[in-house]
């Protein structure tokens, strides 16, 4: 899945650690329901003086068929208004949330499969 991972880093260098914190994550969302077509990451440090230091911003786009599931950690929608001041407890929690929603629809999508198709009405 690594070849299918972007990364885009804004406001702040790249990091090989962070990078395959994040490719170690997305192989483990493939894992969950194979069918993972590409995954976009987005980390963003803006450049707004904050009065609890650096705030990440943090996006996962994945890309399966049919279907695309998004998250994103932003420090101002919080219940505490506080965001992450460690970018890898940022994606921790992105991808954790990630999970949960891909296991969510997964599940949904499994059970429409095995719903049984209606009887075939007999020929006359």
């Amino acid at each position: 899945m690594q070849s299918k991972t972007r990364i885009h880093w804004h406001g702040l260098d790249r990091s090989d650690a962070v990078e395959s914190l994040i490719i170690e994550r997305v192989g483990a969302l493939d894992r969950v329901e194979s069918t993972l077509i590409g995954a976009q990451v987005t980390i963003e440090l803006p450049h707004r003086r904050q009065a609890h230091g650096k705030q990440f911003h943090v996006k996962l786009q994945l890309d399966y068929p049919g279907h695309e599931i998004v998250v994103s950690h932003d420090p101002t929608t919080d219940k505490d208004g506080r965001g992450h001041d460690d970018v890898t407890v940022a994606v921790r929690d992105v991808f954790a949330t990630a999970k949960r929603q891909v296991k969510a629809w997964s599940n949904r999508r499994r059970d429409l499969a095995r719903v049984p198709a209606p009887p075939l009405a007999p020929p006359e």
